[in-house]
């Protein structure tokens, strides 16, 4: 019989004595996420039974928290770093790049102030999808800005 990889919901009947509420920052549901993943492969490492369940559970939630294109960033946290340094700036530019004008795949450079963050490979729908993360996230004192289309060869 082979590992079961249900997920175990919290029972949230009674008067709820045993419940707390978390709050978080969506820009940190990515890097919690991830923080969940690792937990969850730890929890079953060491023979976790139905606490292995419950915390499928909870990576869940974080999953289900991720704002719109959290997975086409290079690592979990930039996310959070991308909204904390958002959190002082006015604007935040986002620039695709193409290698070449008609190249199926593109790739982005998110710049705010004198930070970079990119990735490469993604399809034009990827690249939207982080500019709609990025708008999720942003203050509303920090404008996002998408940078006209850079071609990097004109073959």
């Amino acid at each position: 019989m082979g590992k079961n990889l249900e997920s175990l919901p919290i029972d949230e009947n009674g008067n709820g004595e045993r419940l707390r509420t978390l709050t978080f920052d969506i820009a940190d549901a990515a890097m919690l996420y991830h923080a969940a993943m690792i937990a969850t492969t730890t929890v079953g490492m060491g023979g976790g039974g139905k606490a292995e369940e419950r915390m499928r559970y909870y990576k869940s939630k974080f999953l289900e928290a991720c704002p719109a294109g959290h997975k086409h960033f290079k690592r979990e946290e930039d996310i959070a770093n991308i909204a904390i340094v958002m959190m002082d700036a006015d604007q935040c530019t986002i620039q695709r790049i193409k290698e070449y004008s008609r190249s199926p795949k593109q790739s982005f450079e998110i710049k705010i102030g004198n930070k970079k963050w990119d990735n490469w490979n993604l399809t034009e729908e990827d690249v939207g999808e982080v500019i709609a993360c990025l708008k999720e996230i942003a203050p509303l004192t920090c404008e996002i800005t998408e940078l006209e289309t850079k071609v990097e060869s004109k073959w």
